[in-house]
């Protein structure tokens, strides 16, 4: 599995728009082959930093979409920020769930 991040601090002004572009895309990004999930979160703080999510199924299925028209249009949002956007693809090997956590909780002796 393949997470990619982009963290977008938009130009003053231009959140908006960030946003509008980037949840144009979460629809048609979502039902291409090999994509697991597509979203956009803000920050709900003072600041306007916008944190764009894609998590592919293979490396293969993120590259044909990073090569796409539709990724044009999530470029073109990340050319109006302030700086440059933070971006990051991570390579996941091995996913948890919530019986992680409890396997842990159970594990804690009595005093913690």
């Amino acid at each position: 599995m393949i997470l990619s991040f982009a963290k977008i601090n938009p130009l003053p002004g231009k959140q908006q728009v960030v946003l509008d572009i980037l949840r144009s895309v979460i629809g048609p990004t979502r039902v291409k082959s090999g994509c697991m999930d597509c979203a956009v979160y803000t920050d709900q703080g003072e600041g306007q930093t916008i944190l764009y999510l894609e998590q592919w199924q293979s490396r293969e299925s993120l590259d044909s979409h990073i090569r796409s028209e539709l990724y044009f249009r999530v470029l073109s949002a990340m050319e109006l920020a302030d700086e440059p956007p933070e971006i990051y693809f991570h390579e996941v090997s091995e996913t948890r769930g919530f019986e992680y956590i409890e396997a842990l909780r159970t594990a804690l002796p009595a005093n913690q």
